[in-house]
């Protein structure tokens, strides 16, 4: 991704969310609703990386509703940043390339 890509990505976190940063919310019978990433979807089992960084795994069975949220996890950083620390972050990241 060049530096164009970044600055959207940025700006616009929903714009284009590669499919394994896909938020969903899923409602189960145990724990509620649970927001996250699919980590795994087996035939038995359903596996989330919640919006908290904890791995929680439940059984099909307990799963009540899946959906896609519309919107990315990633915060929107317009407003909260100045130009500068947009340049700045922009340049942090483009040195990360290879690491």
């Amino acid at each position: 991704m060049g530096r164009q890509g970044l600055f959207e990505s940025i700006v616009n976190p929903s714009g284009g969310v590669a499919p394994e940063y896909v938020t969903w919310t899923i409602d189960t019978r145990s724990a509620g609703e649970v927001r996250g990433m699919i980590r795994a979807d087996t035939s038995e089992h359903l596996a989330i990386l919640d919006l908290s960084g904890k791995s929680q795994t439940f059984a099909k069975t307990d799963v009540l509703e899946r959906r896609r949220e519309p919107l990315s996890a990633m915060p929107n950083l317009v407003g909260l940043l100045s130009e500068q620390e947009l340049a700045d972050l922009i340049a942090y990241l483009e040195t990360l390339r290879g690491n």
